[in-house]
């Protein structure tokens, strides 16, 4: 597992903000919008594919095996 520069080799906290999607102001969906070398550091590239499980208030993202592009 990637260090992070939190305590213990957890990455920091990030504080993001749920977005209407496209559409209607009030009548689109939320959405999260993920992005940057964060990801790159916590794990995530590309190409990989993930499953995120949903509770109440929480999502937990976790990485599948292999890349859909990866030629192993």
């Amino acid at each position: 597992m990637p260090e992070g520069s939190g305590k213990g080799g957890r990455m920091d906290d990030r504080k993001l903000t749920v977005c209407y999607g496209r559409g209607n102001y009030k009548q689109s969906p939320p959405q999260i919008l993920l992005q940057g070398k964060w990801l790159e550091q916590a794990g995530f590239s590309a190409g990989d594919k993930i499953t995120v499980k949903c509770q109440q208030g929480q999502l937990i993202i976790t990485k599948n095996g292999k890349r859909a592009d990866s030629t192993e």
